[in-house]
């Protein structure tokens, strides 16, 4: 990980392949209400090299990862994202909230499956088209670069060998004028269209009919019936996650569209402090997954839900 400032963009690079824990995503964060007050700086690049989900599972973690996600969200200046590898989890979710989402031919995107949604996923996911977040949450399939530009997760595409260029032209970015605007135009000047075509755009359809239904064993059901090839393939992996998991997912994809940012993200801070200690005693089966299981996730912490002011 590092910090650098190239003319009057911050950039941030993170290539911890093993993931990050609650001090690096602090220090991130620090950094960036740093620049956020720093006339110098215009805007904020983070670039991405490799990132796997959090290396720990502490309540310091989660509280970080959600103030992390809200100040991006709420960042002051452009705050873009450069994926020049595969983020994962509550990164993943972080990386879908910045003002650009710019991927590169080595650039992958994966949430949810056998782990709740977090980072801003719960707002972000079910605002895709159709039901493919859902698809996407429960999977946990691994995406490229296509398939996140056609469901917009990215904005831009640019080749990895072009993003010395990005670079050198974000470093040429004045004060004066749409700061915004001017990082905008630079990334439409460089943007391609990726080889390949977006793998889930022919399985619209499907997607959209068997997740379009009230429960998770009701995508089971319509998935076995759908009989396809790929149906069955999906049904075979959803079935290799923790059933809890799942289902508690699944709550989080039917509350997002109903909630604002910030309660979104209190109600993942929520499920993430309670989801590890609940999962370790997780029932076997779906249908030994009580209603009360996974409402549980969701109520207020004896100990105090997260709290934004000051951040």
């Amino acid at each position: 990980m590092r910090f650098d400032a190239h003319g009057r963009m911050g950039w941030v690079v993170l290539d911890r392949a093993g993931g990050l824990g609650a001090f690096w995503v602090r220090h991130v964060g620090d950094t960036l209400r740093r620049w956020a007050g720093d006339d110098a700086i215009a805007a904020v690049a983070i670039r991405v090299d490799d990132m796997n989900d959090a290396s720990d599972e502490s309540g310091d973690l989660h509280r970080e990862t959600c103030l992390l996600g809200r100040l991006v969200k709420t960042y002051p200046k452009p705050c873009l994202f450069l994926l020049n590898g595969t983020v994962r989890g509550a990164g993943a979710g972080i990386a879908l909230l910045g003002s650009h989402r710019v991927v590169t031919e080595r650039g992958a995107f994966a949430m949810g499956g056998g782990v709740p949604l977090s980072g801003g996923g719960m707002y972000s996911l079910p605002r895709c088209p159709g039901r493919s977040g859902l698809y996407l949450a429960l999977s946990g399939e691994k995406i490229g670069a296509a398939d996140m530009l056609d469901l917009g997760l990215a904005t831009h595409f640019v080749p990895g060998a072009r993003l010395a260029e990005i670079e050198a032209a974000f470093a040429r970015i004045g004060s004066a004028g749409d700061v915004a605007g001017a990082v905008g135009c630079a990334l439409d000047a460089y943007h391609e269209e990726p080889e390949g075509e977006a793998r889930l755009r022919d399985k619209r359809d499907v997607i959209d009919a068997c997740f379009g239904r009230g429960s998770v064993e009701d995508i089971l059901t319509a998935l076995e019936s759908d009989g396809t090839g790929w149906a069955s393939a999906a049904r075979a992996s959803f079935l290799s996650h923790p059933p809890l998991a799942l289902k508690v997912i699944f709550r989080q994809m039917q509350v997002g569209p109903r909630l604002e940012f910030d309660r979104a993200l209190m109600v993942e801070y929520r499920v993430a402090r309670r989801f590890p200690e609940e999962n370790r005693d997780r029932a076997d089966t779906l249908d030994a997954v009580s209603a009360a299981q996974v409402d549980a996730h969701f109520k207020p912490l004896e100990d105090g839900d997260l709290a934004f002011d000051g951040h």
